[in-house]
């Protein structure tokens, strides 16, 4: 879907973020684009949806995929940066009525992705008195809405508590299953890139891992991530140091998660 060639950028001008950056992007249908803070994944996420543009190299978009704000969506780190409207209905039409649709199609429009998100019956809701994590699937419902063939989920999870980040997960990964919805999300989570189809390991403006994430595991700095994590991830670190992980064929975590407790059930 997406083309990056040679990209550099920087703030400042004196110290690159990004430097000569080669990759593609949205040929997975679930991206995960990992790395330290400070490493460039937010400052990629907004070049790629156009809010910020490079200092040279180009980012060249699949003809099914402009650059315009129906094809491509972008998600935030702090929900009151995404949001516009005073109620979730408003929100959610605000982008619909700026693209000059009948109001038929926006009513329309509006209630697919309410449903897609879980939002139906939440409509006269105001804004300020929804949850961090109903903001943002606000935020997905507002993009969904708008025809995004590719979302952009930049730390979109990072200010939620656990619960509501699962669950935001989960609703990621239904509209990118059930509608098609192409993903790609930032995070410094180690846990929830390996949820993904594909991922991508930036450091100091450069990519030094792209693949899957069983690949990933196996590769050097996929050992270095999982470094003497405890909890599932000490879990996964141990399976596949004993080769198990890679038995199971990397499978996703969610799937980890089921065979372990089996077990333990069993």
């Amino acid at each position: 879907m997406i083309s990056i060639e040679n990209l550099c950028f920087s703030y400042s001008g004196d110290c690159n973020v990004l430097e000569n950056l080669n990759l593609r992007l949205g040929n997975a249908p679930y991206t995960c684009i990992i790395g330290p803070d400070g490493a460039g994944k937010s400052t990629l996420a907004k070049l790629v949806k156009g809010i910020l543009s490079p200092q040279s190299g180009r980012i060249a978009y699949n003809l099914s995929c402009r650059p315009t704000p129906s094809a491509i969506g972008y998600v935030a780190e702090d929900p009151d940066d995404n949001l516009v409207g005073i109620t979730v209905e408003d929100d959610i039409s605000f982008g619909l009525e700026n693209l000059g649709l009948p109001k038929r199609e926006v009513r329309q429009r509006r209630a697919s992705a309410l449903q897609w998100t879980g939002l139906t019956g939440m409509e006269n809701r105001l804004i300020q008195s929804l949850s961090g994590g109903e903001r943002q699937k606000v935020a997905l419902a507002s993009m969904v809405a708008m025809g995004a063939k590719l979302l952009i989920c930049d730390e979109a999870t990072n200010m939620l508590d656990p619960t509501a980040r699962i669950t935001l997960k989960e609703c990621m990964r239904s509209l990118n299953q059930d509608h098609g919805t192409v993903i790609i999300e930032t995070t410094s989570i180690l846990s929830e890139a390996l949820d993904a189809d594909r991922i991508v390991l930036i450091e100091r403006g450069k990519a030094l891992f792209e693949g899957t994430p069983a690949e990933f595991l196996m590769h050097p700095s996929g050992r270095k991530w999982l470094g003497s994590s405890s909890g599932l991830l000490g879990l996964i670190r141990e399976l596949n140091e004993l080769g198990v992980y890679e038995a199971m064929d990397g499978r996703h975590l969610a799937d980890i998660r089921s065979v372990i407790l089996n077990l333990l059930n069993g």
